[in-house]
């Protein structure tokens, strides 16, 4: 069971080669899949499709990964949902859906974090030690599956960022960050 950071264009393809084993990915993106191409990877890699505006696919969707889980197969989710757009959070708030599915399951979790810097074709991966996470708390796992993909990530923005001077910014901080 993998957990990762959503962090630029090509992370789920970047995440899925370099996992070291084949892993189904859970993919929310409903205008993605309708209208990119490229999307068909995704089908051909093998997904669970959930519609994250609704609750019923999303109650849909634990069962059909548990089901890939049990029979074998690896599962990669991105916990926070979306890109982290927050200038002030390095991981956003995990969604219950992979700290549910691994516990219900007995797996243990592999945290992953992957960094690309805009207009670079450099991507940075690191990959934690599996992580037992069932006999914690629902809530308390999700908050140190965030804290610690958010230390990952910082490990990963000071190794590998650009220095970017305070002159050459434009006072908006948010679009600055963006």
């Amino acid at each position: 069971m993998f957990i990762s950071n959503h962090s630029f264009d090509e992370d789920i393809i970047a995440t899925l080669s370099q996992l070291g084993c084949h892993a189904y990915v859970l993919i929310g993106t409903t205008d993605q899949l309708e209208y990119n191409p490229l999307m068909y990877a995704a089908w051909v890699n093998g997904f669970v499709y959930v519609n994250r505006l609704d609750p019923i696919s999303r109650r849909e969707a634990l069962p059909k990964m548990e089901r890939i889980i049990n029979a074998g197969s690896s599962m990669l989710v991105f916990g926070e949902g979306g890109w982290n757009n927050t200038e002030h959070r390095p991981s956003k708030p995990q969604f219950a859906g992979g700290v549910s599915l691994a516990q219900k399951t007995n797996r243990k979790v592999v945290l992953v974090s992957s960094y690309n810097e805009h207009d670079s074709k450099d991507i940075y991966m690191s990959f934690d030690d599996p992580y037992d996470i069932s006999g914690i708390e629902e809530r308390t796992a999700r908050r140190q599956i965030a804290n610690r993909l958010g230390v990952m990530t910082l490990e990963h923005i000071f190794n590998h960022a650009s220095i970017i001077e305070r002159k050459s910014l434009t006072g908006d901080i948010h679009l600055d960050y963006m």
